[in-house]
């Protein structure tokens, strides 16, 4: 996500905050319509928490993959080897070109690729393997060779597959940032009016939450609001955060309001962002 949809998102969890801390005032929880568009926030910011959560997640799968690659290789390297070997001592050369790879020549290619030399290799072993005692090739080499095989096909997809999940999650998240958005313009702001002169207290500080921090000329060591998970009751806990950050408020650093229209994202810079896109 951009840092503009990060800030947006920290705005949300700033506006179901300061409702938080006014739920036992007993004022706005007096209008069941104010009440319903706080929880559904309240969801939408959780979302947003959940599917950060999915993006910012630090995946092994390549260096699982690549961990594999060189186990395998290893493996049909060795058999490979006895195998040319025993070709050279019997003269039989076609039987030495199959296996004639070094271990960089195993490993080169697309993964299936070295799937099928590893496995062609492994057949040999197999076709061969009464000859092929003297030479320390074993049916446990090629049993344990064939298992390191199989291992590395299964994680051939799952750098990708984690690429796509990412990607998903941040979809999902930007999907939800549009409902907040429509949800805050559309009928917070407007049921929030009310309070202008009856709790101007009140007023003010959702006032104040809706301005979306901008960070572009704050100096390094001040704190970032995150998108914050609300807690149960409905409204945001104080304290509650997602990454282990608690949302907070910057102090002495510059923000645009947000009227009754969408803004323009001009204003919605960051310099520490929350978690990068996938």
């Amino acid at each position: 996500m951009k840092a503009n949809e990060l800030n947006t998102g920290r705005m949300f969890s700033s506006v179901s905050e300061t409702l938080a801390e006014h739920e036992e005032s007993n004022t706005w929880t007096k209008i069941p319509a104010l009440v319903k568009a706080a929880g559904e926030l309240d969801l939408i910011v959780t979302g947003i928490a959940t599917q950060l959560g999915i993006t910012s997640k630090q995946s092994g799968a390549v260096s699982s993959k690549d961990a594999l690659l060189n186990t395998v290789s290893v493996a049909a390297h060795e058999v490979a080897a006895g195998i040319h070997a025993y070709a050279q001592e019997t003269d039989d050369p076609e039987l030495a070109a199959e296996v004639d790879f070094s271990l960089t020549d195993i490993a080169t290619g697309r993964p299936a690729a070295v799937v099928a030399r590893c496995t062609n290799i492994a057949a040999l072993g197999a076709e061969h393997l009464d000859s092929l005692a003297d030479y320390n090739i074993t049916q446990a080499k090629l049993t344990a060779l064939t298992k390191k095989i199989t291992a590395f096909e299964k994680q051939v997809p799952k750098p990708r597959q984690s690429v796509a999940r990412k990607a998903a999650a941040n979809k999902a998240a930007r999907r939800l940032l549009e409902e907040g958005r429509d949800l805050l313009y559309g009928r917070m702001d407007k049921l929030m009016v009310q309070f202008r002169e009856t709790q101007p207290e009140l007023y003010a500080e959702y006032k104040t939450a809706r301005k979306i921090v901008n960070s572009a000329a704050a100096s390094n060591d001040r704190k970032v609001a995150t998108v914050s998970a609300p807690s149960a009751h409905g409204s945001a806990a104080n304290g509650a955060s997602t990454n282990g950050v608690a949302a907070t408020k910057k102090v002495g650093e510059t923000t645009s309001q947000n009227g009754n229209g969408h803004s323009n994202g001009a204003a919605e810079v960051i310099a520490e962002p929350l978690a990068r896109a996938a």
